[in-house]
């Protein structure tokens, strides 16, 4: 496989580069905070590399196992059109967009010791993510801690990290509390995600009404968002508890804005013997975005439930939910 690096910046995926964007955001992550191949994290990895220099240091179809090597080289003897810090930088690009979350960290954090301000913070930023990515939530939390110090631009989303982290370190109560501090500012883009968790944990830890009016602003600010449309999609049970005690149950592993991705997670827990599993599509109203929830069939009892979703956990290495269908 070969990179063609000329038209610019590190892409999203890995083995693609394509031209800068304003904002290239990361696969929101999955309910359970750990669970890579979706952490609720939302966060900006935007090209900050010039794509002249990249185009003249990184030569047009370049294989992509070389690449490594030649941004060390180029981080330790730097040439005229890329600093340490940018081959540092580029370095920890490529190698989160390959799924190498901890030589990415490794590699954000050696480029911020090389930088100053907000350029400094946003390769703290970048780190905090990695981090995230590499299961190491408490490391995560200081990279995004000193975030917010150097780069002031980065605060929802830095603060967004440390409520992921915490969940992630399973102190749902102090999670709670930094996903609502996201909510208590300017949000942005951290909003929909925070929102979401904050319904979500906010039933388990007895903050109904918490829970009730992030859903609510959820809905009506974010229509739109993929987190709106996951809480549409499990609508939280309006039965009462001695019905919900006898009510068959359902086990949720996904919910995904492509088709073809949850018919792919499909062939996999069937493959894996759940044998029942399959993809509903769930039509977004009001401006809802359309989704196709995956589940893995009924089940007779909450306790069968939940063993089901271990064994899915486990096989398929998802996140997972009880729910009633």
């Amino acid at each position: 496989m070969f990179w063609g690096v000329q038209c610019g910046a590190l892409g999203s995926q890995p083995g693609q580069l394509r031209p800068a964007v304003a904002a290239t955001r990361l696969p929101p992550y999955a309910s359970r905070p750990m669970s890579l191949p979706s952490l609720l994290l939302v966060a900006s990895l935007t090209a900050t590399m010039p794509p002249q220099a990249a185009g003249s240091l990184l030569p047009a179809n370049t294989p992509v196992d070389s690449l490594p090597r030649i941004l060390m080289a180029l981080e330790a003897h730097p040439r005229p059109g890329m600093s340490p810090a940018d081959a540092a930088f580029l370095l920890g690009q490529l190698h989160h967009a390959r799924g190498e979350y901890r030589q990415a960290a490794d590699a954000f954090t050696r480029a911020a010791d090389r930088r100053s301000g907000e350029s400094r913070g946003d390769a703290r930023y970048r780190a905090g993510v990695s981090l995230l990515g590499a299961g190491q939530p408490a490391a995560a939390r200081q990279a995004f801690a000193a975030a917010i110090h150097d780069a002031p631009s980065r605060t929802a989303l830095a603060q967004l990290g440390i409520a992921q982290a915490l969940e992630a370190e399973s102190r749902p109560d102090k999670a709670f509390a930094a996903y609502q501090l996201v909510v208590t500012a300017d949000a942005g883009e951290a909003a929909p995600a925070a929102l979401e968790r904050i319904a979500a944990l906010g039933g388990s830890l007895k903050h109904e009404d918490d829970a009730r009016r992030a859903r609510l602003q959820l809905a009506r600010d974010h229509p739109a968002s993929l987190e709106a449309a996951r809480l549409a999609a499990s609508p939280a049970p309006a039965a009462t508890p001695a019905a919900n005690a006898s009510a068959a149950r359902s086990v949720q592993i996904g919910v995904f804005s492509e088709r073809a991705r949850a018919l792919a997670l499909v062939d996999a827990a069937r493959k894996a013997g759940f044998s029942d599993t399959e993809a509903s599509e769930r039509a977004g109203t009001e401006g809802r975005a359309t989704v196709w929830v995956v589940r893995l069939g009924r089940f007779a009892s909450a306790d069968a439930a939940r063993t089901a979703g271990e064994k899915a956990e486990r096989s398929l290495g998802v996140s997972w939910k009880v729910v009633t269908p």
